[in-house]
């Protein structure tokens, strides 16, 4: 099934000639590049930007290269942003490529909170909250902000106590405004809970245990002002926040039980960062740059509100399976451990350290697999498919992974890459750099969960850990290998499942609209 996968890919990429290559270079030396693309009707302007970004991206990239790219590229964001332009013209290719222009390797984290934030327009089994987690200037802020002009999105930069549900009574020179009532059918954008948290610890307690009640769907309050109020809505939400704020407040948000998944904004390449001081310190108008993509972003979630869930097929054998592991462990990566040391002395009369449980809270997989679930199918709708497939998995995996602790995320990601698949103490402190005591806790600590298995070493064999048969191929095989080597194959001749576009496909391959392209 593997080949079939590649070979489904390698028929999606087409490569320009290096006659087709030269006459660009060429044409972009005599200055008569940007006319030429203008020329271009629409069709054939799509198809050479992604045939071009194929051709180029194992290429060493050089500024010539760039300014090409860059050229097709706005030539195509100032396209879409013509009032005359069909709303069915934007596809997410294009969009991932015009937000990647503003802020580069955000593609996956776009396709999220897209996802998130038309799902906030329906009625779900559960609400779907997610956090952004990055480091500062890691680019989240400004990825949702791309969202504001949407009109099914409601911008806070911060929540005050009560917001949702005020205890004041309305008076005729005071008006009582509640924000829960306001939220029905929208997606809720926080850009920085970092400041949430950095408020009184009982005043940001107090906003996260009313979002826990308003999880259900419905919050209802009582105060001696105003009686009892009670509303019912449901929304999504993104939010951003900085590892170390969450890391600080994991637990206790783990703790009232988990409502938020998380996704980690990967750390930018060099070629990345290179692109990103280039345009700080090139002519480009970031403000401009900024309104532009905001204005498609924002456009693209419009047209997705408007389109029918139901059209997205019931999911697979393969990808129901496949959720019911990773909602599993999620549900044991979020788990709450309390952990007492304990000591003996051995045989030489050395103290031997070691860790027991004294509560171990691990939440049933039922909330999890139905947030993988509603996610899934969002990101297929996002990708204009009709069925969840292997690209909605791959990202899924990426956010159950994200969505356990830091240090928890860390231990997992060296037992994948481990030779032999076992890990000591000693080798998770050389990789982390901690302690090999916080190591060995940390290990035991994923052993009491049920994620990992402990192998005692005797005399001067060290105690070692593997992750248990049920999780290990979860974590170490990508999910198109997986299902692969756990289901042997799939009954769709494409990859599983079998994928398809929403819309309808141009008549014409991809080939044949380049090759009518005269130089």
């Amino acid at each position: 099934m593997r080949e079939v996968i590649m070979e489904k890919q390698k028929k999606s990429e087409v490569k320009l000639s290096s006659a087709q290559l030269n006459h660009f270079t060429s044409k972009y030396k005599s200055g008569d590049f940007r006319e030429f693309v203008s020329t271009l009707d629409d069709e054939k302007l799509t198809f050479l930007t992604l045939g071009y970004q194929d051709t180029v991206k194992d290429k060493p990239r050089s500024k010539t290269l760039k300014n090409i790219q860059e050229i097709l590229i706005g030539e195509k964001i100032k396209r879409m942003r013509r009032p005359e332009t069909p709303t069915s013209f934007y596809k997410i290719d294009d969009v991932v490529a015009a937000v990647e222009s503003y802020l580069p390797n955000t593609g996956t984290a776009l396709k999220l909170a897209l996802a998130v934030a038309t799902s906030g327009t329906r009625i779900n089994r559960v609400m779907l909250w997610m956090l952004l987690v990055g480091s500062p200037s890691s680019g989240k802020t400004d990825l949702v902000k791309l969202f504001k002009n949407s009109k099914s999105v409601y911008s806070l930069d911060n929540l005050t106590l009560n917001a949702f549900i005020s205890g004041e009574r309305q008076t005729e020179k005071q008006k009582v405004y509640d924000l829960l009532p306001q939220l029905a059918n929208k997606c809720l954008v926080i850009k920085d809970w970092t400041v949430i948290f950095s408020l009184d610890e009982k005043m940001s307690k107090k906003i996260v245990g009313d979002m826990v009640g308003i999880y259900d769907k419905s919050l209802s309050k009582f105060s001696s002002r105003r009686g009892q109020i009670t509303y019912d809505a449901e929304f999504s939400h993104l939010g951003c926040i900085t590892p170390a704020t969450l890391n600080k407040h994991q637990t206790y948000l783990n703790m009232i039980g988990p409502r938020f998944l998380h996704y980690t904004i990967p750390s930018l390449s060099k070629d990345d960062e290179e692109a990103s001081f280039k345009a700080i310190f090139g002519n480009t108008d970031r403000q401009t740059l900024e309104k532009e993509v905001r204005s498609i972003v924002s456009a693209y979630l419009d047209q997705l509100n408007e389109k029918d869930i139901s059209e997205i097929k019931p999911v697979s054998d393969e990808v129901r399976e496949y959720l019911t592991l990773a909602s599993r462990f999620t549900a044991k990566a979020r788990g709450i451990v309390i952990i007492q040391a304990s000591s003996f002395k051995n045989e030489d009369g050395d103290n031997i350290t070691y860790y027991e449980p004294l509560d171990i809270q691990i939440e049933q997989p039922w909330r999890a697999v139905q947030q993988l679930l509603t996610l899934s199918t969002y990101l297929t709708l996002v990708s204009n498919k009709l069925e969840v497939g292997i690209e909605a998995m791959e990202v899924i995996k990426e956010v159950v992974v994200s969505s356990m602790p830091a240090d928890r995320a860390q231990a997992v990601r060296a037992l994948k890459d481990a030779p032999d698949g076992e890990i000591t103490a000693k080798y998770l402190s050389e990789q982390v750099d901690k302690s090999q005591k916080t190591t060995r806790r940390l290990l035991d600590e994923l052993s009491f969960l049920g994620i990992v298995e402990k192998i005692k070493g005797t005399g001067q064999i060290a105690t070692s850990y593997r992750l248990i048969p049920e999780f290990k191929d979860f974590i170490t095989l990508d999910p198109a290998e997986f299902m692969s080597t756990n289901y042997g194959g799939t009954k769709t001749p494409d990859g599983i499942p079998h994928e398809q576009d929403n819309l309808p496909e141009s008549p014409k391959t991809l080939e044949e609209v380049l090759g009518e392209l005269r130089f």
